[in-house]
């Protein structure tokens, strides 16, 4: 059984009207002087609905690969699509955001990192993603990610040390597309299938250059990087973006990388009563 794009558009982007506000209420994000703040209009009669005005004609009849394969996975459940009933995600994503200098140590870029919410299903996260700027909208050197639980983007940490990033130099007509379709990859667990069963993507990032930005792709297992095809799996979800430059490079590789202490923390866990206290503290 099929379905229309306009309702494709419906349910993309539900949300909370009361998470729109705390995160915008809640959280200073670094904008440049030229963005426009996002505001949610919510439509009469009910429901958990929210409409964007922010979109252009033309990105609203673009759905990308991403989208359609996580309806054709719902389909393939059974999952009736058109209830309001959340959808949930394979497992919990966090958004966080930094701005931050090169080259800076572990405490100093842990305390510019802010933490914005926990997202466990689809819904959730659409109204996350609608709340915050696109990277065209933040200042020089600002980051955002999406990491997989509650992990925090930072190399040291006992479930990220021994990974790295595969990075896409891009140019900055292109990185809000680029950064979208990646997330959704991420969500939809699209770029899982094209790493090794020993590794794991945990992440998404997009920092803001001068010249070009950079989308990474975070992963868990350096060692493994030889059997992985995350570039062929983002040529195909953006086979018209002509990327500068792409490589990897494992976290230890960076000049600022210090290596973990023993014993250090590294579990991850994803509680669903800490995601607004985390909020109303920053």
């Amino acid at each position: 059984m099929g379905f229309s794009r306009k309702r494709m558009a419906d349910f993309r982007i539900r949300g909370s009207y009361d998470m729109a506000q705390a995160i915008q209420g809640k959280i200073e994000i670094p904008r440049s002087p030229n963005s426009k703040v996002v505001r949610p209009v919510v439509e009469t009669g009910g429901g958990d609905e929210m409409r964007y005005t922010n979109n252009t004609d033309e990105e609203d009849k673009k759905f990308s690969s991403n989208l359609h394969s996580i309806f054709q996975m719902m389909m393939n459940k059974k999952t009736n699509i058109y209830s309001t009933a959340p959808v949930p995600l394979s497992t919990p994503w966090t958004f966080w955001v930094d701005r931050t200098q090169r080259g800076v140590g572990v405490e100093q870029f842990e305390a510019n990192l802010k933490r914005i919410y926990t997202v466990y299903t689809l819904h959730r996260f659409w109204g996350v993603f609608y709340n915050i700027p696109k990277p065209s909208a933040l200042h020089y050197r600002s980051s955002l990610h999406m990491m997989r639980d509650e992990r925090k983007p930072i190399w040291e940490e006992q479930y990220n040390c021994i990974g790295g990033t595969f990075r896409f130099r891009c140019q900055k007509r292109d990185t809000d597309k680029v950064w979208r379709e990646l997330l959704l990859a991420a969500i939809g667990e699209q770029l899982n299938e094209y790493v090794s069963p020993n590794d794991e993507v945990c992440g998404i990032s997009v920092t803001v250059r001068d010249r070009e930005d950079t989308v990474s792709v975070w992963n868990t297992n350096a060692d493994e990087v030889d059997r992985a095809r995350i570039f062929e799996c983002v040529h195909k979800l953006l086979p018209d973006t002509v990327f500068v430059s792409e490589f990897y490079k494992p976290h230890s590789a960076h000049h600022a990388f210090e290596k973990p202490k023993a014993g250090g923390s590294g579990s991850v866990s994803a509680s669903s009563s800490s995601t607004a206290t985390n909020i109303s503290s920053l």
